[in-house]
C-alpha cells in the first residue's frame, strides 16, 4: 500500500515539459515584452483570464531570472489585439514593433486545448466461483472525466527573429482525482500544469548544460 501512496507523488515530480534554449542569446536579453496570448482555433473561445493566468505563471519564471518585462499599457502597443500565430510577416510587424518599445525579446504564447471530456464507462467486476475467476460487467454505468489543456510558448529575439526558448507541455491529458488537488477541475489540471511548467523553465535555464 505504501508503494501505491508513493505513485502520485513520483508522476507529479516527472519533467514534463520540452524546453528548448538557447542560454547564449538569452543572455543578451534583459527586457522582454508580452504578446497576449492566443489560442488555436481548437479553444477559440476562451475568456480573458485564462490568458492572463499563463502569461502572468509563465513570465514569472523570468521575472525570478531578473528579466524585466515591459508594462502591457504601454500605448506605442497597439498591435496587442493581433493575432501572434497568424501570418509570419504580421508576427515580423508584431516583433518590429515591440523592439521600438525597447523589448530584447517577446513572449508569444498558444492555448492549443482547454477542454473538460467526459466519457461513460462500464466497470467489470471480478467473480469468484467454484474456485475460478470470473468478470462480468457491472449493471452500474460510470463517468470518466478527463481533462485537456496544452500550451506552446516562445520567445523570439526582436534583433533577428530567432526562436531563443521553445516550450511546449508533453502531456496534454489527465483523468479527474479527487484525491490530487491538481487534478479536481480543468482550472486546478490548468494552474498545475503552467506551475509545473514555470518551474521547469527555471529549472532549464539554471541548469549547467
Amino acid at each position: 500500500m505504501k508503494y501505491l501512496i508513493l505513485i502520485p507523488f513520483i508522476i507529479l515530480s516527472c519533467t514534463t515539459a520540452d524546453i528548448v534554449a538557447d542560454k547564449d542569446a538569452m543572455r543578451s536579453v534583459k527586457v522582454i515584452a508580452i504578446v497576449p496570448f492566443r489560442a488555436t482555433s481548437r479553444s477559440a473561445d476562451l475568456k480573458k483570464e485564462i490568458y492572463k493566468e499563463a502569461e502572468k505563471i509563465l513570465s514569472s519564471a523570468l521575472v525570478k531570472l531578473n528579466y524585466k518585462f515591459i508594462p502591457e499599457d504601454k500605448p506605442e502597443l497597439n498591435l496587442a489585439d493581433k493575432d501572434s500565430s497568424g501570418s509570419g510577416k504580421l508576427i515580423e510587424e508584431i516583433i518590429k514593433q515591440y523592439k521600438t518599445s525597447g523589448a530584447d525579446a517577446v513572449l508569444i504564447g498558444n492555448i492549443i486545448v482547454n477542454e473538460e471530456v467526459e466519457r461513460i464507462i462500464l466497470p467489470r467486476r471480478s467473480i469468484f466461483f467454484g474456485g475460478s475467476l470470473f468478470s462480468d460487467r457491472d449493471d452500474e454505468i460510470k463517468t470518466q472525466t478527463t481533462y485537456k489543456f496544452q500550451i506552446e510558448v516562445k520567445l523570439v529575439d526582436t534583433s533577428n527573429g530567432s526562436i531563443i526558448l521553445s516550450l511546449k507541455n508533453r502531456y496534454s491529458d489527465a483523468e479527474k482525482d479527487e484525491y490530487l488537488p491538481g487534478y479536481l477541475s480543468l482550472d486546478a489540471y490548468r494552474a498545475h500544469t503552467l506551475k509545473k511548467l514555470s518551474d521547469e523553465i527555471a529549472d532549464k535555464l539554471n541548469s549547467a548544460d
